[in-house]
């Protein structure tokens, strides 16, 4: 099977206020260069051996074909999708997966810059030797309110995922994944079910505060369903949200 990238670019950049483009296509000074964001991404991508992109996107955001057109000045094959629900990250990958269901899919996002360079390369390695059918990038996480913290078991396996708690003691969180063609159909019955049971409203987490379905939702039940899944965690490694001002800032400026 082969590995796919998959680049969920469908949000309206909300932390960031007003902007003149989309911002998967902001620019940082990297390394004594300009590069746009997104641009890590799809080197990472390169590096573990993928071939084909696809980006998922909202009506409106044609500057991000406009840069990229068909990826082949990037050494890339790049597609595009219209997203159709703004329900959240879910709905938008679920526009991809009809086309996606006999690949190994690997899933970053656009807006953060994560490190080592060969993430995904480590990761595809992972599930092929495992077997498992989806594979977690972990990192040691400070801001733990602002990210899905990793629940572990006696046995070090994963127990459970716990989305932007409040206050925990839990050290690691995920921001990258790779999935096998198993997950992919267990992502795509659940999105379709959430929309066949809401067909009206906006689909949402039940509970005290109502909030958005994110992918850690989904990893949380395909997990509890008691399906194999694995992680590799990189201790030393960094990932760095580029979508607010405040780490926005720090990368490219070192405030």
């Amino acid at each position: 099977m082969e590995l796919v990238g998959l680049i969920p670019a469908a949000g309206k950049a909300s932390r960031l206020g007003k902007i003149d483009r989309s911002k998967e296509i902001l620019e940082v000074d990297f390394q004594g260069k300009k590069q746009v964001i997104s641009k890590f991404l799809i080197e990472n991508y390169k590096i573990a051996g993928i071939q084909k992109i696809c980006f998922v996107l909202r009506n409106g955001k044609w500057d991000i074909p406009d840069y990229y057109i068909n990826g082949a000045k990037f050494g890339i094959n790049i597609a595009y999708f219209l997203a159709q629900y703004p329900y959240g990250v879910p709905f938008t990958l679920n526009e991809a997966l009809p086309f996606l269901k006999h690949n190994y899919v690997a899933l970053g996002f656009p807006d953060m810059y994560v490190d080592p360079p060969d993430i995904f390369k480590v990761l595809y390695q992972k599930i092929v030797q495992s077997q498992a059918d989806l594979i977690l990038g972990l990192f040691p996480i400070e801001t733990r309110s602002k990210w899905d913290m990793v629940e572990f078991n006696q046995n070090g396996k994963i127990k459970d995922i716990i989305i932007k708690p409040l206050k925990t003691e839990l050290k690691y969180g995920w921001s990258v994944a790779v999935w096998s063609p198993v997950f992919t159909e267990f992502l795509e019955q659940k999105v379709h079910f959430l929309l066949k049971e809401n067909e009206k409203e906006r689909i949402e987490m039940e509970g005290q505060l109502k909030r958005e379905i994110y992918p850690g939702d989904i990893f949380r039940e395909f997990i509890q369903a008691g399906n194999k899944t694995d992680y590799v965690t990189f201790e030393e490694g960094k990932c760095i949200d580029l979508g607010t001002w405040e780490d926005f800032n720090k990368f490219n400026y070192g405030e």
